[in-house]
């Protein structure tokens, strides 16, 4: 066997070890980079979150003005007005899929589905019902609070298609309000019993 020379054989160990090194370093600065990388994304991810909680606090802060205050508690109550308003008032044939189009604005997505998902081909054949005197009642309006109950009361008069008296009854219930992307929706009713009262003629 070829007895290789002492000077090739140092070549070759000083190659092996460059590459070693070579490789040693490439991993450790991979290594280095990556945990960088990490901390980078933790710092964006911190920033981001910083951010949204600054916002949070500044809207908190405006939403805190006397008048920012009325007006959405004013808005509060028109939204529970107008929901009872299209919900409870119902004509003679008219569908009740028919009321979601004007009642989506002031729901949450999954109440909105909650109520029509299944209703669609369900006509009202019973008579008509109208609605008045609406009153509302909402807590202690606190800016700070991301859902509100508002009980509501008011008047149904109901003409059946067969008789020739309405029939009033007197309607409570709670909807309950929650706020998202800075909009408040329904996300739920509680109708409590009603109480009947003599035909709407006799009042």
């Amino acid at each position: 066997m070829k007895k290789i020379p002492k000077n090739y054989l140092m070549i070759g160990i000083f190659i092996l070890l460059v590459i070693g090194t070579l490789v040693f370093t490439i991993r450790y600065y991979d290594s280095e980079i990556e945990k960088a990388n990490k901390e980078n994304r933790n710092y964006k991810t911190q920033v981001k979150q910083l951010q949204e909680e600054n916002k949070k606090q500044r809207d908190l802060i405006e939403r805190q003005d006397k008048d920012v205050v009325t007006k959405e508690e004013e808005g509060i109550r028109e939204q529970a007005k107008k929901f009872i308003n299209i919900l409870f008032t119902l004509k003679q044939g008219e569908a009740f899929k028919e009321k979601e189009k004007s009642l989506a604005p002031l729901l949450d997505e999954k109440y909105q589905k909650d109520l029509f998902e299944n209703t669609r081909g369900k006509n009202n054949m019973f008579g008509k019902v109208e609605v008045s005197n609406i009153k509302t009642f909402i807590e202690e309006y606190r800016p700070q609070n991301e859902t509100y109950d508002v009980y509501v009361q008011f008047d149904e008069k109901i003409q059946d298609v067969d008789e020739e008296e309405a029939t009033t009854k007197k309607t409570s219930g709670k909807i309950h309000f929650i706020r998202k992307n800075g909009k408040w929706l329904i996300d739920n009713f509680e109708r409590f019993t009603l109480e009947r009262n003599k035909s709407a003629d006799s009042k």
